[in-house]
């Protein structure tokens, strides 16, 4: 949707609302939730992404499309000053979008099966090296090997053990109420705005 041409289309076949996964606002948390678009150059590819989803919101105001913005909170190595650089960058898209976003669902990070991050929760040594890779911290290795140790095996658990774990394995340096406060400071923010939250639309 970040294609002018696209939006037009979409428009003129009669689409009113769309869905826009902007994810994350921050470079590094693009990264981290391997939302880059098809690039070469990893960072050129995420700045590409962050541009696209502005795109998005101003080729939607060009063509009468309203959208439904996604947003997530937390990922592998998420910290303090990448948890408060995405509650900015959050707070100035929907500024920017304010008159194009008609919804806002933000959500704490799930690691659902068959995601890459269960695959973190469940393999440690995958979630060391994309560690390594994106030069964030993770918890030691022996947290991230009991954690581990508790999914072997298991395709059904309790989701708020699931992210309580991942937090703790992948996210060391805050808790989930830390991450909590953010979202609820969006949704807050959002509202503010005259934005609906969730499934209030």
């Amino acid at each position: 949707m970040q294609k002018r041409n696209v939006m037009e289309a979409m428009a003129s076949l009669g689409f009113k609302i769309l869905f826009v996964g902007i994810d994350a606002g921050a470079m590094k948390s693009l990264r981290a939730l391997k939302k880059p678009l098809k690039k070469k150059n990893l960072i050129a590819s995420t700045e590409s992404m962050y541009m696209a989803n502005l795109s998005a919101i101003d080729n939607a105001r060009k063509f009468g499309v309203k959208i439904k913005a996604g947003f997530v909170l937390g990922h592998l190595g998420m910290n303090r000053e990448l948890l408060d650089e995405n509650l900015w960058e959050y707070k100035r898209i929907l500024e920017l979008g304010r008159d194009v976003i008609v919804s806002v669902d933000v959500e704490l990070l799930s690691p659902e099966p068959g995601s890459k991050d269960y695959e973190y929760l469940t393999n440690p040594d995958c979630a060391k090296r994309e560690a390594e890779m994106l030069g964030v911290e993770i918890s030691e290795e022996k947290v991230l090997d009991e954690i581990s140790s508790y999914y072997e095996g298991k395709d059904i658990f309790d989701r708020d053990i699931a992210i309580n774990d991942y937090i703790k394995a992948m996210m060391p340096e805050l808790c989930k109420e830390d991450i909590a406060s953010v979202r609820d400071e969006i949704r807050r923010y959002s509202r503010n705005l005259g934005i609906v939250v969730g499934d209030e639309l």
